[in-house]
């Protein structure tokens, strides 16, 4: 699904378990979103289409895609200058109580090894504090369910799985992400992460973009999660 186009750029929806962009030829028709889209288009093999940011390969949602290399550039130089604001929402196990906006700030080091981020305390290696990044995101609870809670979260970086290890820290598990404590993984999806918004000033028309994920709808869970949301935004 597009969700945005122009001659620059591409934001597109991103599914559960799939790859954002791959070298390997072995993996571009089944595993990744850039070989689909250049798939579902019909576009030559030779056009530049690059992802300008990476979402982990469980979680599904916007994805912004450069149509150029100039435009790569330009579009990776708006996020690593934090000019572009994300937001995500998840569903974590347990029930709590809603909140106000609060931001969590931590060292995290991200091991190669185990493929997975840790938050670092004073009694962590010094190996790992020379290798680890301070990471910022702010987070609401915005909702629950019998079983349940709703967490909007706003990445102020970009650190591989920021938010998963982040909201884990927290006591707030994502549900079905094994990797940082849920009890079983999910049926329906990897884990219940989803990128929900993108926002910034088009470096090269100077539009104001804003763009917006749906919630699936054939998902009860999702739906839930939804109506929470909609209360949140003053859309109900």
């Amino acid at each position: 699904m597009i969700f945005y186009e122009d001659e620059f750029c591409l934001i597109v929806k991103k599914n559960p378990g799939e790859i954002c962009e791959s070298h390997n030829d072995s993996q571009k028709t089944d595993f990744s979103l850039v070989s689909r889209i250049i798939n579902e288009r019909k576009m030559s093999s030779s056009r530049f289409l690059g992802c300008v940011h990476r979402l982990d390969r469980p979680v599904f949602g916007l994805c912004l895609l450069a149509k150029s290399a100039a435009a790569y550039t330009e579009f990776t130089r708006l996020f690593a200058d934090g000019r572009v604001k994300k937001s995500y929402v998840a569903i974590v196990e347990g029930k709590f109580p809603n909140s106000e906006e609060k931001i969590l700030e931590a060292s995290l080091f991200y091991s190669l090894h185990k493929q997975k981020s840790y938050i670092l305390t004073e009694k962590s290696a010094q190996s790992m504090k020379d290798n680890s990044k301070i990471s910022k995101t702010a987070f609401r609870i915005f909702g629950s369910c019998d079983r349940y809670s709703f967490v909007l979260a706003k990445p102020l970086t970009g650190r591989t799985h920021q938010i998963r290890a982040q909201l884990a820290n927290e006591g707030l598990i994502i549900k079905g992400d094994v990797k940082y404590g849920a009890k079983r993984s999910d049926r329906e999806f990897p884990i219940r992460l989803m990128a929900k918004t993108l926002q910034f000033r088009h470096p090269f028309t100077g539009e104001d973009v804003f763009v917006e994920c749906d919630f699936p709808e054939d998902d009860s869970l999702w739906r839930l999660c939804g109506e929470s949301y909609a209360v949140l935004r003053g859309l109900r």
